[in-house]
């Protein structure tokens, strides 16, 4: 088998243009992936075919056969004590080939869904929230699409969670798990995503209660401690907080009243 490999090697580099040299090609990219098994090898080999010699192979059928090599890589990492040989890096720019080469693929928005994941892996989670957002804006209407409008809400939610000081963030997250629940109503993780709404929720309660309370001082003004709990209570009906704001409203307005009588 080495021999043969170095034998089709030999003829595409010896003889590019010749008729042979994209059969060698395939030949040694089958060769690398059926009887080496070595995968990485046979995955750049069909690349040099796409590259140098798309006319004479089947073009679609080689990328999927990319695809299915970048799934066998990432089911079968090899390690040693430990340690994988494959990183989640290489196999996520193998993927990012594979679709580039076939944005209309039928795996394709299976293999995005697989690069987020492995966004996630290495801890990008801004990136992993863009390529499931491309997911349904590409592949709308699809079970990929639904099942990325969840991943994506999870993403957010696990950034939110580290940055729950964030308003803006929080804020942000929150519209788009609305969103993603007017989309999808009957999505069969609805309850979780309320359950984040929620969530968010008692956050930015937590955090406008607090503001209201440091203008409720005394070297602040009535007025400016009178707006933060308006303000409360509009956007925070039912927190716990709510009926202790309203009551404080009704104070200050008490005491307001009983200055412009003195007056």
């Amino acid at each position: 088998l080495r021999a043969a490999r170095r034998g089709y090697d030999a003829l595409v580099r010896q003889w590019p243009a010749s008729p042979e040299a994209p059969q060698a090609q395939l030949a040694l990219a089958r060769l690398w992936e059926t009887k080496l098994q070595e995968y990485d090898e046979a995955f750049d080999a069909y690349d040099y075919l796409l590259d140098f010699y798309p006319r004479a192979c089947d073009y679609a059928e080689i990328v999927a056969e990319q695809y299915k090599i970048v799934n066998l890589l990432a089911k079968n990492k090899r390690t040693w004590f430990g340690l994988s040989f494959t990183s989640t890096r290489s196999l996520r720019r193998k993927y990012e080939h594979v679709v580039r080469r076939a944005p209309g693929a039928e795996y394709a928005a299976d293999a995005f869904l697989k690069i987020a994941d492995l966004r996630e892996q290495d801890s990008d989670w801004e990136e992993a929230v863009k390529v499931y957002g491309a997911v349904q804006s590409r592949y709308d209407g699809t079970v990929q699409a639904r099942t990325a409008a969840y991943l994506e809400a999870a993403a957010r939610m696990h950034l939110a969670r580290r940055l729950a000081y964030n308003n803006p963030r929080l804020k942000d997250t929150r519209g788009y798990l609305k969103l993603a629940l007017q989309r999808y109503p009957d999505h069969e993780r609805a309850e979780e995503m309320k359950g984040w709404i929620g969530e968010i929720d008692t956050w930015l309660s937590e955090e406008d209660w607090k503001s209201a309370r440091f203008y409720d001082t005394r070297q602040r003004t009535r007025h400016a401690a009178l707006s933060a709990y308006e303000k409360f209570v509009k956007e925070h009906p039912d927190s716990a907080h709510a009926d202790e704001a309203r009551a404080r409203i009704d104070e200050i307005n008490a005491a307001r009243g009983a200055a412009a009588e003195r007056k």
